[in-house]
């Protein structure tokens, strides 16, 4: 059978193709946004990356809604290169995305934003209702920790020598005699500083054998195995965070506070540490503290949830804080002329209009919470 009985014309595909974009949003997009979006709130993120062969920028909008089904969707509005005469200010960025908002008439006061922290998105998102992304958060706290070594020699050491250790395995031809391939850190991508310690550690023994046969055993001079069996540990609980926050297809926002704790958990010394171990954790936490920035919402969408509204990782103060920011973002909801009291609020209405698309909680749900902060 030949292809050309099978497929269109390429020339066919580029022709129907606007029409048959322009006719989903027409039929779906828009009403769904006019429907659900506008009517009981959404979240929208946004992000701009930098092609690196002809450095062109885009920037993509998606925009997350609840349908009237309790379905949680996703959809790419827009992802379009970033005029080249504008240069990435707060002013011109917020412009951009008001205007895709605008051509999709969305209504920038029913939604949440979530982005990274760069200081031009954060100041151009500083007019609408915005919560940083978690993962962004986590990867800032742990590039920012291994970029900043110094006062822990050999932890730094270590990596250098396992940077180095892979690159010479891919270079050299040797990674064909492993049974697992050695992995490299790539600064862009999240939780690679955890795969090169994990592959290296996993493939320890015939690395090392390898090298030895070759009289190439200086190569794993600075490759401390004890210090790999602690680090990778360490750094699996921030992997394994960031892989949960990272879901698209189900809500996280509930998520970000225990992570938070889990971590900050995992951060703690122990007497057992060594020194560089203890100054690690030491500094992870105060990053994670500096730059976590946990906002009401997050505290909100975690007293919401069945599985977790006892909120054992708070002390009874912070649990009242919660409860008292929860009082007042019912009143601020019931304020915007909606026209009912919080008695007659149904679970339903606040969770969309509080929490937003990540109000995903049955009806029922709101039960066992209402009882605590009444």
């Amino acid at each position: 059978m030949s292809a050309k009985d099978v497929l269109p014309h390429p020339t066919t595909v580029s022709r129907r193709i606007s029409d048959v974009a322009a006719k989903i949003r027409h039929d779906v997009v828009l009403p769904d946004i006019r429907n659900c979006l506008n009517k009981w709130g959404g979240g929208i993120t946004t992000d701009m990356w930098t092609e690196s062969y002809r450095q062109v920028s885009y920037i993509t909008v998606t925009v997350h809604y609840v349908t009237d089904e309790w379905k949680l969707v996703e959809r790419v509005i827009a992802t379009r290169e970033f005029d080249p005469d504008l240069r990435h200010t707060a002013a011109n960025i917020k412009q951009v995305v008001n205007a895709i908002l605008t051509e999709f008439s969305v209504d920038p006061s029913k939604v949440v934003f979530v982005t990274d922290r760069g200081a031009n998105v954060l100041a151009a998102m500083q007019d609408w209702k915005h919560i940083s992304c978690s993962d962004h958060m986590l990867n800032t706290v742990l590039t920012t920790l291994f970029d900043n070594l110094d006062e822990c020699p050999q932890i730094k050491a270590l990596l250098a020598g396992s940077k180095e250790l892979v690159r010479y395995f891919k270079k050299s031809g040797l990674m064909r005699h492993l049974n697992t391939a050695l992995k490299q850190e790539v600064s862009t991508r999240w939780n690679t500083m955890f795969y090169l310690l994990e592959y290296v550690l996993i493939n320890f023994n015939e690395v090392q054998h390898i090298l030895t046969t070759r009289g190439e055993g200086y190569r794993m001079a600075a490759v401390d195995k004890a210090l790999l069996e602690v680090i990778a540990p360490f750094l699996e609980v921030f992997k394994a965070a960031s892989l949960e926050l990272e879901a698209t297809g189900k809500p996280t926002l509930h998520l970000s506070l225990p992570w938070f704790c889990k971590i900050q958990q995992n951060c703690r010394t122990d007497d057992s540490d060594e020194d560089c171990i203890q100054k690690l954790k030491q500094k992870a936490s105060s990053l994670l503290n500096t730059k976590f920035c946990l906002k009401p919402l997050h505290h909100a969408a975690t007293a919401l949830n069945p599985k977790m509204k006892a909120m054992k990782m708070l002390s009874d103060c912070e649990r009242d804080a919660v409860y008292e920011a929860m009082r007042s973002m019912i009143a601020s909801t019931t304020a915007e002329g909606k026209n009912y009291t919080p008695s007659l609020m149904t679970s339903t209405d606040f969770c969309f209009h509080v929490l937003f698309s990540f109000a995903f909680f049955s009806v029922g749900c709101i039960a066992p919470w209402a009882k605590n902060i009444n």
